[in-house]
């Protein structure tokens, strides 16, 4: 009977404080708080049906409803008005990552023996949470032969790694849509990085091609002289086609 009576007041003992700092750091995510605040709820209404009586009981049934609703709200008006306190640190790390890729950068591509050089910008999208993508791409003389931009993209933090969904068109055909998928991987200082992409004329399915590619960062200097005209731009695109072919 008395080993019965400690294993029920076990049972019903208040956790000890190391347990509820962990429960409280395990909620780091909105869900995560609204799955608290359920479980919160329901151990509240059974102590409430099971102990109160009469008038009392309801009231305190009613009021702690009321206090979860009001809860919920004030979490839900935060969720849209800064996510990243709701959101916990996932949230964070993927803003911080795509900080960090944002930038102006060079794309070197090998493209059927020849060397094709493209001008990306890329740039965090805060309300997702990942990147957009643009670019522009050159030949090896200079001239602008293809333009492209990111629809969709998602991140892995893990590997430092972004995978896309891209479509653009080609100047020497410019009636046809090109699209396809990529995957950039940074590397620990997010100073350069390599990939590839499939690359589809819809006009044509059986025309798909599978193009690896370099990236580095665009130096201030370079930058200068992408603001300096079209010569100054064409010189530098053929200087970096010669500095990679070389190699």
């Amino acid at each position: 009977m008395s080993a019965a009576k400690t294993k029920g007041e076990a049972a019903g003992a208040t956790p000890r404080p190391g347990s509820w700092v962990a429960i409280i750091k395990s909620v780091n995510s909105y869900l995560a708080f609204v799955v608290l605040v359920l479980l919160v709820v329901n151990a509240v209404l059974g102590a409430v049906v099971l102990r109160g009586q009469g008038p009392n009981q309801t009231l305190a049934l009613y009021a702690f409803i009321a206090l979860v609703v009001l809860l919920v709200a004030v979490v839900t008006a935060m969720a849209y008005i800064r996510p990243s306190a709701v959101n916990g640190d996932a949230l964070q790390q993927l803003q911080a990552f795509s900080r960090k890729a944002s930038g102006s950068w060079w794309e070197l591509i090998t493209s059927d023996g020849t060397m094709v050089v493209s001008h990306l910008r890329i740039s965090a999208d805060p309300a997702t949470a990942t990147l957009r993508i643009q670019g522009q791409a050159y030949d090896a003389k200079g001239a602008r032969t293809a333009e492209w931009a990111t629809k969709a993209s998602c991140i892995d933090l893990t590997n430092k790694t972004v995978f896309y969904y891209w479509k653009g068109w080609k100047h020497a055909s410019p009636h046809d849509s090109f699209e396809g998928m990529g995957e950039i991987g940074f590397d620990d200082a997010m100073d350069t990085a390599t990939g590839y992409y499939s690359d589809t004329n819809f006009g044509d399915l059986k025309s798909t091609t599978i193009r690896r590619f370099l990236m580095r960062r665009v130096t201030a200097k370079e930058e200068q002289s992408l603001k300096s005209g079209p010569q100054a731009l064409s010189a530098l695109i053929q200087a970096l086609a010669l500095e990679y072919a070389l190699a």
